[in-house]
């Protein structure tokens, strides 16, 4: 346990409590209960807390008769806030009744049910999610159970533990029980933000005087030589304190190695609730007596008289909640008590009485201040500690008008630590009004930090508090803005009056999607008023992605051409495709759902078509066909015959083509087609009489092909039919005889096709290769 220091006798802490010269505690008053007004008893309700300043959740208790019966009628589960204004209600389903209730880190109330079925609401009362119950659980009956920050521990019946984190029942964990397992007395847990392997230790008390500790797969027994009836576990992890049988506290640490405390209580009373304060002592309330007992590591206990009695475990202190008042139990520290002690003679004491003389004009605080100057400095920082600790306001300032006279005399004091201190004394504050009731304390702000402080604000709906908030610390606050325009779309105005709001408040701020509020508004039944939000979002993917799960899939496609952006298009065309081929029925119905989409946009047309001729050639034609695209149609048809070698087949396909373009005005392009109809009408009658293949040659090949065969004359005749020049045609066949060195051929075919430059050519391809006699005759 931490080391206990000094006393302090002073007029603010005048009521404290002792232990000894060395511990002293003290009761803060927070607030007057404003619930009273609802005749609120806690001796014959069930309260559960939240931790960090948090909410409280009341039910009555089935074993008792409760004041004001109608207000807590059929199981109702009432959550306040600390000064006892009422935040909202949840009314349980009669059908499966309330096991036990808790509460998570960012304060959501968490319900178990009887039959493990678990439910989440938000401190207002609002349904978050349900989980429905584990086979297994719901077969065995739940015998005990633990729900803290961030998980639930389950243990069954028949002994088997599950264990539940983060409340998602998907993830649900089984623990192996060992069998020897006998009749289970108590169950703690210590959370996983505590442990190495980031996993809840659970510690199952038995019968037979034994402990099982369930700790990453493995499970150790300890024999503690006692029958523990509760077993609570400090604030930060690492002591265990446990009631046992024999009406004994004992205080171990977490390794199970070491003894603390062992006290033995002259009460025949069972305690009702045993918590921490912190982690320095424990507190033990008997309901019957009247009296909460604290055991600290010294001396006898404190006794405190308090009739009908809630407490909650913080981390540096302990929530006591009364039918009349919230207060605060926690040890004062060291700093408190040198600057309070009527005797002290602490420089941080001086300091502060300096200022009080100060503030009654006495001249003589300037020597007082010189004199301190060695210990000034500390001084500064124990008045700057101390007024962390402080709820009352006057003391706050007193503490804070110190620092600053002392600053005025130092010359090293860190002035940023001081401004932090300030800015946290204000949100504290603001957070510990009776309108919020939220008794934060500076230890628990630096723990929770102000990130999980605004989400809480934010599942209170204090928008305007979490706002403020954020602008005074300078944080992004546009998630803030975005909950309140949700929750703006739930009300009952008219929806011009909605955007109105939300369009005066959020205005065009980049960082806020407004397709997450068209969302909301969507998933809330409000779809023409997330039409109207969509137009304001700025962002085309997110806006379209929204417009496709509307199906409103013309007015996406429209924004995505109007985007400018191909991948915002085609995320449209590929929406529409997917949702076809993952439907059963694989009929032309989706298909024609998507012509008609682009019919009248030729951007999308045209990166549809593209992306069809790739990937889906069936498509492809159904668009050209439905679209009446015959040209480009006749086109298709006509390079893909071209790609053909069977002669039939290519003929048909080309005849296809040219049935297309009946329809076509196209002339130029029937005239290509009906070129190479011609064309293959000769290729397929060369094949008949010349033993070699023509068919998909193009015209310069076939006429090269006649040559090398020597067929001049069918050469001569294609080359009339296909307008070959005549020069061309001389040109062709020279070179290409002469490549395959037929100088014969090349001899015949220049008595056949005289003409000057035919001579002049054969005699410089002679000459060139050597054969001088033949060259000769052409000269």
């Amino acid at each position: 346990m931490e080391d206990f220091q000094q006393i302090l006798f002073s007029v603010p802490y005048i009521n404290s409590h002792t232990f000894d010269r060395d511990v002293a505690y003290f009761v803060h008053n927070l607030y007057e209960m404003e619930w009273t007004r609802f005749d609120i008893d806690l001796s014959n309700l069930i309260c559960v807390g939240s931790r960090y300043g948090g909410a409280l959740a009341l039910t009555k208790d089935p074993q008792k008769e409760v004041n004001n019966a109608s207000y807590w009628q059929d199981s109702i589960i009432r959550i306040f806030s600390n000064s006892g204004a009422p935040l909202g209600n949840i009314q349980p389903s009669q059908e499966n009744s309330v096991l036990g209730f808790g509460w998570t880190d960012d304060e959501r109330i968490v319900l178990l049910l009887s039959d493990g079925e678990i439910q989440q609401y938000t401190a207002l009362g609002e349904l978050i999610l349900t989980s429905p119950a584990d086979p297994t659980v719901k077969k065995e009956k739940i015998y005990d159970y633990k729900i803290w920050g961030s998980g639930v521990i389950v243990l069954t019946k028949k002994n088997s533990l599950f264990h539940i984190p983060q409340f998602e029942n998907q993830n649900i964990e089984r623990i192996e029980v060992p069998k020897q397992v006998q009749l289970v007395t108590a169950l703690a847990v210590i959370e996983e933000r505590f442990t190495y392997a980031y996993e809840p230790i659970i510690i199952l008390a038995t019968s037979d005087q034994k402990m099982y500790i369930f700790y990453d797969g493995e499970c150790i027994v300890k024999d503690v030589g006692e029958v523990a009836e509760q077993i609570i576990i400090s604030p930060s992890g690492k002591f265990i304190a446990y009631y046992t049988s024999k009406k004994k506290l004992n205080v171990i640490t977490n390794n199970f190695e070491k003894s603390l405390v062992s006290i033995t209580l002259n009460s025949n009373e069972r305690p009702s609730q045993i918590e921490w304060c912190s982690n320095d002592s424990v507190l033990l309330y008997m309901k019957d007596m009247g009296e909460l007992i604290m055991v600290g590591p010294v001396n006898d206990p404190l006794r405190f008289p308090y009739e009908s009695i809630y407490i909650l475990s913080e981390i540096d202190g302990i929530r006591i909640i009364s039918n009349k008042k919230c207060q605060f139990l926690s040890k004062i520290q060291k700093s408190t008590m040198n600057i309070f002690r009527l005797t002290s003679s602490h420089a941080s004491s001086n300091l502060y009485q300096a200022n009080e003389s100060y503030k009654e004009q006495n001249s003589n605080i300037h020597d007082t201040l010189i004199n301190l100057e060695s210990d000034l400095n500390e001084a500064i920082a124990e008045c700057l500690d101390a007024v962390k600790y402080e709820f009352n306001l006057e003391i706050q300032k007193n503490l804070i008008e110190s620092v600053n006279l002392g600053k005025n005399y130092s010359n090293t004091f860190n002035n940023e630590k001081f401004l932090q201190v300030c800015k946290n004394l204000r949100v504290l504050n603001a957070l510990r009004k009776s309108e919020y009731g939220i008794p934060l304390t500076y230890k628990q702000l630096e723990e929770l930090e102000i990130d999980l402080i605004i989400e809480r604000l934010i599942n209170r709906k204090l928008f305007f508090l979490a706002n403020e908030i954020c602008q005074y610390l300078g944080i992004v606050k546009e998630r803030i803005l975005l909950k309140w325009a949700c929750e703006k779309l739930k009300s009952n105005e008219e929806s011009k009056r909605k955007i109105e709001s939300i369009r005066n408040k959020i205005g065009k701020n980049n960082s806020i999607s407004y397709a997450t509020i068209a969302t909301f508004a969507w998933q809330t039944n409000q779809k023409k008023l997330a039409l109207q939000l969509l137009q304001y979002e700025n962002k085309p993917h997110l806006k379209i992605s929204l417009l496709l799960e509307m199906d409103e899939l013309h007015i996406a496609l429209e924004q995505a051409i109007k985007s400018g952006d191909v991948s915002s298009i085609y995320l449209v065309l590929f929406y529409v495709l997917t949702e076809n081929s993952d439907k059963e029925d694989k009929s032309n119905e989706g298909n024609l759902k998507l012509i008609e989409l682009v019919k009248d946009k030729p951007i999308a047309i045209l990166l549809l078509k593209k992306y069809c001729s790739l990937y889906n050639p069936e498509l492809f034609i159904s668009i050209l066909q439905k679209l009446e695209l015959n040209t480009e149609h006749a086109l298709h048809l006509f390079n893909n015959g071209l790609q053909i070698t069977d002669i039939n087949e290519r003929k048909q396909i080309l005849k296809n083509s040219l049935q297309q373009l009946a329809k076509s005005k196209n002339k130029f392009i029937r005239n290509q087609i009906e070129y190479n109809n011609l064309l293959l009408d000769y290729q397929q009658e060369y094949e008949k009489k010349i033993n070699d293949s023509f068919v998909a040659l193009t015209v310069n090949e076939t006429l090269k092909k006649l040559i090398l065969h020597n067929e001049f004359s069918k050469a001569n005749t294609f080359k009339n039919k296909f307008n070959i020049s005549k020069e061309k045609f001389n040109y062709l066949s020279i070179k290409i005889l002469q490549k395959n060195k037929k100088w014969d051929e090349l001899e015949t075919f220049a008595k056949k096709y005289k003409s000057p430059q035919t001579f002049s050519l054969l005699k410089h391809i002679f000459t060139e290769n050597g054969m001088t006699d033949r060259a000769r005759k052409y000269d």
